[in-house]
């Protein structure tokens, strides 16, 4: 199949305006084949092969010159008070770029699909590569332009990954069936390409699969409870000292250069689940069946909030109960860092001007975020058809499901799911029981 679309977003040089989409696919039926004719316990063996390219409009992006108008407001009057007084002026968000055009992508399957006693067993394998090209992204531009950043098609991605389902009639005896369904899923992906800013003191994720979480490695606490942090020579140092920090009026400044300081920070995992998987299970007799369902996501990290502030709390405020687990002078053995206040040989001081921003990124809040989650159990009561026809009811069934009835995790105590753990502000998926009668006229 061929198509061409175009864009008008694109539309200041009329070359970059359309893009061809196509795909091809073949497909092999191999048990039609004269060598298999006679291999009974195989019911059904195709290959398929596919390539194909799609193209996406990123719509945040515009090709022309992009200005914001704006009031900006200076000073106050000398005089009287009142409101104070500005000037428009127009802010140019982005230099004009005649070149952009469609992101690409460009996408290889291969699969296999076979089934095994009449039909009883069914698989499905899938192996896809994908990369996506001339994706909207930053390039730095030479000064002497006047801008120091311009949009281009210019970022890349890949994704490569297998896809897996099968279904399996267990058993069929006498009006009772054992039926199961299941899929799993496994994706690896990396950011080939991505600008990293001069002054971006995070890593970019380029080399990185999306959603890479990168942290400060720490290892601990000192004999005073303050938290120690590796340096690049695998010392342990105070966050002081690993940042070089040095007091500019209130506040503190690191001396070193985003550079330097991108260099400290580690990989610690994605957010997206590389695997992923799907099993549903059904027994049914007569009028009664009764399902089970249950997914799973493996392998991905999230970076939870900190269990509390090293140096603002009170009794006002709310907090985990990984607090009673802090260094304190009582309890020497404590495993978390103190609470600093003035008074700490001024280490307050150093830590509230990076707290916010530094605290949460400490790889002791790493936490393994897999689950396998029973999503449903539902059983179900369909009425004979002839007990129906009394009545002129063409079909009735009763059923009570519950949803999200158990969840297992391997990391997140003091947590109420697995899934909302990172933001604390996110409403966790609640457990559900409801009864349902359907009725047919």
């Amino acid at each position: 199949s061929v198509r061409f679309d175009g864009s008008n977003l694109f539309g200041v040089d009329p070359k970059y305006r359309y893009l061809p989409l196509y795909s091809v696919s073949a497909m092999w039926d191999v048990k039609q084949e004269s060598f298999l004719e006679n291999v009974n316990w195989l019911s059904d063996l195709r290959l398929r092969a596919s390539y194909g390219l799609q193209g996406n409009v990123d719509k945040n992006t515009y090709s022309t010159l992009v200005g914001v108008l704006r009031h900006d407001a200076f000073f106050y009057p000398q005089q009287g008070g009142g409101e104070r007084e500005g000037e428009d002026n127009i802010t140019i968000e982005s230099p004009p770029n005649s070149r952009l055009r469609w992101e690409k992508t460009r996408t290889y399957n291969i699969g296999l699909d076979v089934s095994f006693a009449s039909y009883r067993v069914k698989l499905a394998l899938d192996y896809y590569d994908r990369l996506s090209s001339d994706l909207i992204g930053m390039r730095k531009l030479p000064l002497e332009s006047g801008f120091a950043y311009t949009t281009v098609n210019w970022s890349r991605l890949t994704n490569r990954g297998v896809d897996v389902n099968a279904s399996v009639l267990v058993l069929k005896v006498k009006g009772f069936e054992w039926n199961i369904q299941s899929n799993f899923s496994y994706n690896y992906n990396r950011i080939d390409r991505l600008t990293t800013q001069d002054n971006s003191r995070r890593p970019s994720g380029e080399g990185y699969p999306v959603g890479g979480i990168f942290v400060l490695p720490y290892v601990g606490i000192d004999q005073y409870g303050y938290p120690l942090l590796r340096g690049a020579r695998g010392e342990s140092l105070l966050i002081s000292e690993l940042l070089r920090l040095r007091r500019v009026g209130p506040s503190n400044v690191s001396r070193l250069s985003p550079a330097e300081e991108r260099a400290l920070f580690v990989y610690a995992g994605t957010e997206e689940p590389p695997y992923s998987m799907g099993v549903t299970t059904s027994f049914s007799w007569g009028g009664i069946e009764l399902s089970l369902s249950a997914v799973g996501n493996f392998g991905h990290k999230f970076l939870v909030q900190p269990y509390y502030s090293f140096t603002q709390y009170d009794r006002g405020l709310n907090t985990t109960k990984q607090i009673f687990s802090r260094w304190t002078d009582d309890n020497p053995s404590g495993t978390l860092p103190r609470l600093m206040t003035e008074k700490d040989l001024g280490r307050a001081s150093e830590y509230t001007a990076y707290d916010e921003g530094y605290q949460k990124l400490l790889s002791l809040y790493v936490r393994d975020a897999s689950y396998v989650r029973l999503q449903s159990v539902r059983l179900s009561y369909a009425f004979p058809s002839e007990l129906l026809k009394r009545v002129k009811i063409s079909s009735a069934s009763v059923a009570v499901e519950g949803r999200n009835l158990l969840v297992w995790g391997k990391d997140y105590d003091g947590f109420i799911d697995p899934e909302t753990m990172k933001n604390p502000y996110a409403q966790p998926i609640p457990k559900s029981v409801s009864l349902s009668l359907t009725l047919g006229f």
